[in-house]
């Protein structure tokens, strides 16, 4: 059939509702539902302190999940505005929508400071509680939501949306930040939509500065003991407390990545500058992969100092944002030129080596490796690669250490067919290892990796069978 019989045929045939008019017929026709409109009303909305959520027009019809999550710094009394971001994770959205508010923890029916849309946003507007844009009433609660234009801006990996709030100005204690989340599938409609919560805590400032550590650095395979050094480009953990909202945490993701694809240098409003005094003050930040409360996990920058210099870090919340930036102690430590560390399950750093086998099992007791096997060893702070590998960066493909290594197991040296990068990781070493052939026993057998005349940590072993 022709298209001119096509188009006839539908304007004499009932047509069935779409599920846009279905919706609208269904809010029209039961009292006291509300359909949730393109502009992020009705207000009221955000899942918490007793009001409902995106779910109470939207269904997830199609399955697949959405996330979401909000970054805000501690509250400065005087302060200007701080930027808070509010992140939507949905890889099948094609739509966008959420709406925000801010509450006092000790009475969450009141507001904890004021909103504002930043200059010239097309994409996000404040809404006082009855609806109405500010100023709102003394007293009256705020809601931040999508605009149309902000809700349609396409599909993506992630969708930021970015609000001006100025906290209180003075010690409220705890301020609550709870938002609903909503990916679309775009067809306007209630179906296939996909609804997340979170929440999140700003501290007051003053009295919640974040607090590093004494010794607080160190290499992320080997934290503790003979091996804890830490090197440029190594991976480490940071310890301390106040890093984060109480109880909270955030994993970097791929959409958390940088213009050049390499792990940022903020995440979670949180940066970790990097100084080696008295010859080099300019600061460096490390690559945040992990934000906890008590824990930041980083891969460091990629200078070279000489071995024995000392390195001083500082982490920072809200870092250039003028009054709102929140700075934490400074620690020292040692820093070398390479820092040699195998990774383990053991949280101490020693025990079983954490390795797979070509298949991509794990070598384990109840799985071990074989004699004239290869099998994969993993570590870290080895040092430079020929090409070097930029800190943060995911490579895509092996590219090998610039000077080789010495690997003995049980005592026998071990033929290494590759030592270099292991790809899509940033910081991650992976050597591929023969399993000496002859002469070792069934049993747990001691591994050293040595680069140069430094070898890795003590206490690590790998189980062999027959």
């Amino acid at each position: 059939m022709d298209s001119v019989g096509t188009v006839f045929k539908e304007k004499v045939r009932p047509r069935r509702a779409r599920p846009v008019r279905a919706a609208v017929l269904a809010a029209l026709l039961m009292p006291g539902l509300v359909f949730a409109g393109r502009e992020g009303l009705p207000v009221a909305h955000t899942g918490a302190f007793d009001e409902p959520d995106c779910t109470a027009c939207h269904r997830n019809t199609q399955g697949g999940a959405a996330s979401v999550s909000v970054e805000v710094g501690p509250y400065v009394p005087g302060a200007g505005p701080q930027e808070v971001i509010v992140n939507i994770v949905d890889a099948g959205a094609q739509r966008w929508g959420f709406q925000l508010t801010a509450r006092r923890a000790s009475n969450p029916s009141q507001p904890a400071g004021t909103f504002s849309a930043p200059l010239n946003s097309q994409f996000v507007r404040v809404r006082c509680a009855n609806g109405n844009a500010p100023p709102c009433s003394d007293g009256q609660l705020q809601y931040v939501t999508h605009t149309d234009t902000g809700s349609g801006r396409g599909p993506a990996a992630v969708m930021r949306f970015a609000v001006d709030w100025t906290g209180p100005g003075s010690d409220l204690g705890n301020i609550i930040f709870n938002v609903a989340a909503l990916g679309a599938d775009g067809d306007l409609g209630t179906n296939g939509d996909r609804t997340a919560l979170a929440q999140t805590i700003s501290l007051y400032a003053p009295s919640n500065t974040p607090r590093l550590n004494t010794n607080g650095a160190v290499n992320a395979a080997a934290p503790s003991g003979p091996g804890r050094s830490i090197a440029p480009g190594t991976l480490i953990s940071l310890y301390g407390e106040k890093l984060a909202a109480p109880g909270t945490f955030r994993e970097v993701q791929s959409a958390d990545l940088d213009f050049q694809d390499r792990i940022p240098t903020e995440l979670n409003r949180i940066s970790v500058e990097f100084t080696s005094p008295p010859n080099d003050l300019v600061p460096r930040l490390g690559r945040i992969v992990f934000v906890g409360d008590n824990q930041i996990n980083l891969q460091m920058p990629d200078y070279f100092p000489s071995s024995g210099d000392t390195v001083q870090i500082r982490a920072i919340i809200n870092r250039d944002q003028g009054q709102n930036e929140v700075r934490s102690n400074v620690i020292n430590t040692e820093i070398r030129r390479i820092a040699p560390a195998l990774f383990t399950p053991d949280p101490s750093g020693t025990g079983a080596v954490a390795a797979r086998h070509a298949n991509g099992q794990v070598v384990s007791a109840a799985n071990p490796a074989r004699p004239g096997e290869v099998i994969s060893i993993y570590g870290n702070g080895f040092g430079q690669t020929n090409p070097a590998v930029p800190a943060g960066d995911l490579p895509s493909s092996p590219i090998r250490l610039a000077s080789g290594v010495t690997v003995e197991i049980g005592g026998l040296i071990a033929s290494v067919p590759y030592a270099g990068v292991a790809p899509g990781f940033a910081g991650l070493y992976q050597f591929n290892v023969e399993i000496p052939p002859n002469n070792l026993q069934p049993g747990d057998h001691s591994v050293f990796i040595r680069a140069g005349s430094i070898s890795s940590q003590p206490g690590v072993t790998i189980r062999v069978g027959q």
